[in-house]
């Protein structure tokens, strides 16, 4: 076969990240792929594809990907503060703490530009019933509001 030696990268030199930022990391990747690989999560994203992309059932823009997107609430913030309250415990436990967070939280499945006026979303009155939470619980209406 053909080598092109210019996309060999020989002895490459990757900057070592701290503790805490690999620690984050790998937190979030957990969080992703739980909500991700969830089946309610793929079987709401199999609805909303036509083809090779995906419209989102919010603002009917036609996407390469749809995300699953915290409701009101900063995941980054969040991670941020269990680490910071637990960084002499695992990872398997802040990863569980994270889950507890988590079943606190409504996800809107939707696109990247969706994504963001959910986080920053903050009337939660008119998403969900009052003081309801649901383990899992996956907000997939069409807002109008947005």
């Amino acid at each position: 076969m053909p080598v092109d030696e210019s996309f060999i990268i020989r002895g490459f030199q990757f900057k070592t990240p701290d503790n805490r930022q690999v620690t984050k990391r790998a937190l979030r990747e957990l969080q992703q792929k739980r909500f991700m690989n969830h089946s309610i999560v793929k079987n709401k994203k199999k609805t909303c594809k036509f083809g090779d992309v995906y419209k989102c059932p919010h603002c009917n823009s036609y996407c390469a990907r749809l995300t699953a997107a915290h409701i009101g609430v900063n995941a980054a913030k969040y991670i941020d503060y269990i680490i910071a309250q637990h960084i002499d415990t695992s990872i398997h436990h802040m990863n569980s703490l994270i889950c507890d967070e988590d079943c606190k939280t409504s996800i809107a499945i939707c696109c990247d530009t969706c994504n963001k006026k959910f986080e920053a979303y903050e009337n939660l009155k008119y998403i969900l019933p009052p003081k309801k939470r649901f383990k899992y619980s996956f907000y997939i209406e069409h807002q109008s509001d947005m």
